[in-house]
């Protein structure tokens, strides 16, 4: 089953932009099965929901875990575990109002936000950026709350991928964010000094 879940997950992930497409997600697999595996989460859950978190993403950007769970509901037909997927799935997003309920969403979720930290998170920022010509950096002011818009991407860095750290579920994935969030933070800071002319 599950290299048809795959080969269904490439046709939709091939057309997202290149910060959720194929190799996003194989990260997010692989450390869903890291996890996972520590947490003693149900792999045979967690794998399909990995392949399948973002598909939604090119059909409708802001709703796609919901695409998402559509498109899992499609491709899983007769398979026992379909609806743990599916909440798996809805539950995933950053900003969302479907909380985990499940070891298995709390992986999937933790899995996706350590993806966003670091030096990858960085780089899919930058990424994510230039596709849609959002400036690298701007002298902006510091802002308080993420609305899901950014001026520019280091404030995006700032304003959502600096909180990733304080909500991610599993003791892992706390473990695992903790250098990644360092690396963030010494990163704006060399950033800033080098547009100041000062490094």
């Amino acid at each position: 089953m599950i290299e048809e879940v795959k080969k269904f997950a490439r046709e939709h992930l091939d057309k997202n932009d290149l910060s959720h497409s194929w190799p996003h997600t194989e990260r997010v697999y692989m450390l869903c099965v890291k996890i996972g595996s520590r947490e003693e989460a149900d792999l045979e859950v967690l794998k399909p929901a990995a392949l399948l978190h973002d598909t939604g993403m090119h059909i409708d950007r802001k709703n796609h875990e919901k695409v998402g769970a559509e498109l899992a509901e499609q491709v899983l037909v007769g398979f026992e575990k379909k609806e743990e997927v599916v909440h798996c799935i809805k539950a995933h997003r950053f900003s969302n109002d479907t909380e985990p309920e499940t070891i298995e969403a709390e992986v999937l979720q933790d899995a996706d936000n350590l993806d966003a930290m670091g030096a990858m998170g960085i780089a899919r920022t930058m990424a994510h950026s230039g596709a849609f010509n959002r400036p690298i950096y701007t002298p902006e002011k510091d802002c308080e709350e993420y609305d899901g818009e950014s001026e520019s991407a280091a404030a995006h860095i700032r304003e959502k991928l600096l909180k990733i750290k304080d909500s991610l579920n599993t003791e892992t994935a706390k473990k695992m964010g903790e250098k990644r969030h360092a690396f963030m933070e010494k990163y704006l800071e060399k950033l800033k000094r080098e547009y100041q002319g000062e490094v």
